[in-house]
C-alpha cells in the first residue's frame, strides 16, 4: 500500500494510516478475493474467473469470450500475487516481463499463464525473493474512455475515515499525482454525519469534470482539463446530449456508498481502487439498467489484524504462503514480529518501546533487522523463540533486547534469555537492557552466566543502542 502514502504524501496536510509508514500487520486480500467481496456489496466489476492450472485457464476463456461484448476475443490475465507493481514485475524462472498482461487469442492466454503459474514474480515491493504465482485472475478487457482514483482509509490527523481521489489513474499513479498534486484531493467524513450525498456530489464533480452540473450548455473544447484523449471527446458530447450526467452522479454515489459501507462493515483500513473507469460505450447502454457505466477495475483491501475475532469469514480465506513464513510461525507464539532489512536485531516489548528502540538505532546510524513486540504477557517460551528467530537471521549481527517490565517479569525475560543462548548455542553477541519488576532477581541470573554466555546487561536505552551497533 506505498501506493496510496505515496499519492496522498504529495497533499502534505496529513498521513494516512496504512502498513507503509506504521509498523502494523493487516491481512491482505489477494485481487480475486476482493473481487469477491465486492459482488457481495452488488459493485459493478468486470466479468472474470480464477484459475489454478492450464485446463481452467482455457476453459474461463472460452467462457468470457462468450460473455464480452465485444466481437474480438480481449481479455486480462493477472498473476495473482500479495504484492504491489505486479505488471512492471518479472518471473525469476523464465524472465517473463510483466504479471498483467493483455491476450488477444485463447492460445496467448494459455501461453501467458504458463509463463505465470508456478513461476516467483519479482517486483519492486518483494525483493530478489519475490512470490510465487499459484493463481491467475482473467477478467474481460473494458473499453475505457477515463481512468480515475479512489481510495478510502483512515486519517490519523483528523481521527476519522478519509475519501482520497483523483481524476487521473491507472500505471504509475504515484508519477501523475508528482507531476501534478493539486489532482489528489482528500474529503474527511465526519462521524457522526457520515458519507452524505454532497460529499459523492463533490466527488463526482472533481473527478468527472468540476463543471459537471452545468454540462449541457459546453461543448467538447471545454472538456480538455478532464484529461481525456481528444479522440474520446466525441463520446463525451454523446453523453451530455443523452443528458447522463445525473446518472452518472448516481452511480458515482452507489460505488462511493458501499465502498464505505463495506471499509465499516469489514473493519478494513485500506480500500484503493485503481483504476475506478468510466466505459467508453455508454450511449450504447443507456437503456439497461442492469448494465453499470462506472467500473472498479482493480482494488486492494487491507483488513485490520485486531478484526480477526469477528471477521473469521475473511481471515480463513487468508493465503499465508503469500506471507513471511517466520512470521507466520512468530504469531503462533503470540509474537509480533516483522522482518526489515537491517543487521541489529531487536526484542522489545510494546509497540512504542519497539518503535523508540528503532529510532534509537537509527539515530546512531544503524538500521534494524526486525521489529519484534514480546507483548504483555511474554513467557519464557516466547522469549527464546524470539532469540531463536534472530539466531537464525544470517542478517543479524547482534541482538538488542530492551525490555521494561510491568506484568511481564525482569526474570521470566533473563530465564528465557539465558535458556535459548545455552540450548541454541547463540553465538552472537546479545546486549540486554531490564527494567521494572523482578530486576534485582534478573541481574541476579544474568551475573551468574557472564562468564559462559556473550550477553551484555547496560542500564539504559542509550548505552544498550551504543554498545549493540559497536558489534557491527
Amino acid at each position: 500500500m506505498r501506493r496510496l502514502y505515496s499519492v496522498i504524501n504529495l497533499k502534505k496536510k496529513s498521513k494516512v494510516f496504512t502498513n507503509s509508514n506504521c509498523i502494523k500487520r493487516f491481512l491482505h486480500l489477494h485481487e480475486y478475493q476482493s473481487m469477491e467481496l465486492l459482488k457481495k456489496y452488488k459493485l459493478a466489476i468486470p466479468k472474470h474467473g480464477v484459475a489454478t492450472n492450464l485446463e481452467e485457464v482455457k476453459e474461463i476463456g472460452k467462457e468470457l469470450a462468450k460473455q464480452s461484448h465485444n466481437k474480438e476475443f480481449n481479455l486480462v490475465i493477472k498473476a495473482q500475487v500479495l504484492t504491489g507493481g505486479r505488471g512492471l514485475g518479472y518471473f525469476k524462472e523464465n524472465n517473463f516481463q510483466g504479471g498483467v498482461q493483455e491476450c488477444k487469442n485463447l492460445d496467448q492466454l494459455i501461453d501467458i499463464s504458463e509463463k505465470m503459474l508456478g513461476k516467483t514474480l519479482i517486483t519492486k515491493q518483494t525483493g530478489l525473493e519475490g512470490k510465487i504465482c499459484k493463481k491467475v485472475l482473467i477478467v474481460e478487457k473494458i473499453p475505457i474512455l477515463k481512468e480515475m482514483y479512489l481510495a478510502i482509509a483512515l486519517d490519523r490527523e483528523s481521527a476519522s475515515t478519509c475519501i482520497i481521489f483523483c481524476p487521473e489513474g491507472g500505471t504509475s499513479i504515484e508519477d501523475k499525482a508528482k507531476e501534478n498534486p493539486n489532482n489528489i484531493h482528500k474529503i474527511c467524513i465526519d462521524p457522526k454525519e457520515g458519507l452524505t450525498r454532497d460529499i459523492t456530489n463533490k466527488i463526482s464533480n472533481i473527478l468527472l469534470g468540476e463543471y459537471f452540473g452545468n454540462i449541457k450548455d459546453m461543448k467538447s473544447d471545454n472538456f480538455l482539463n478532464l484529461n481525456i484523449n481528444k479522440k474520446n471527446l466525441k463520446y463525451f458530447d454523446k453523453i451530455f446530449k443523452m443528458n447522463e450526467v445525473e446518472m452518472l452522479k448516481n452511480e458515482m454515489y452507489e460505488i462511493v456508498n458501499k465502498l464505505y459501507q463495506l471499509f465499516r462493515e469489514t473493519d478494513s483500513t485500506l480500500i484503493e481502487v485503481n483504476p475506478l473507469v468510466l466505459k467508453k460505450n455508454i450511449p450504447k447502454l443507456r437503456d439497461n439498467d442492469s448494465i453499470k457505466n462506472l467500473l472498479i477495475c482493480d482494488i486492494k483491501i487491507n483488513i485490520d489484524d485486531n478484526a480477526s475475532y469477528r471477521q473469521k469469514e475473511l481471515f480463513d480465506i487468508e493465503d499465508v504462503e503469500q506471507k513471511d513464513q517466520i512470521e507466520v510461525e512468530a504469531a503462533k507464539y503470540g509474537l509480533n514480529y516483522i522482518r526489515l532489512n537491517g543487521n541489529v536485531g531487536c526484542i522489545v516489548n510494546g509497540a512504542g518501546l519497539a518503535m523508540a528502540t528503532m529510532d534509537i538505532i537509527k539515530f546512531y546510524n544503524a538500521e534494524p533487522a526486525n521489529f519484534l513486540d514480546l507483548g504483555g504477557t511474554a513467557q519464557k517460551e516466547q522469549v527464546c523463540k524470539a532469540l531463536e528467530i534472530l539466531h537464525n537471521d544470517n542478517n543479524v549481527k547482534v541482538i538488542m533486547v530492551n525490555v521494561f517490565a510491568g506484568i511481564v517479569r525482569a526474570d521470566v525475560v533473563a530465564e528465557g534469555i539465558i535458556e535459548a543462548v545455552e540450548t541454541l548455542n547463540i553465538k552472537k553477541p546479545i546486549v540486554v537492557r531490564l527494567q521494572g519488576t523482578n530486576i534485582e532477581q534478573a541481574k541476579v541470573l544474568m551475573d551468574k552466566k557472564k562468564d559462559s554466555i556473550n550477553i551484555t546487561f547496560c542500564t539504559d536505552l542509550d548505552s544498550t543502542a551504543k554498545k549493540a551497533i559497536s558489534y557491527i
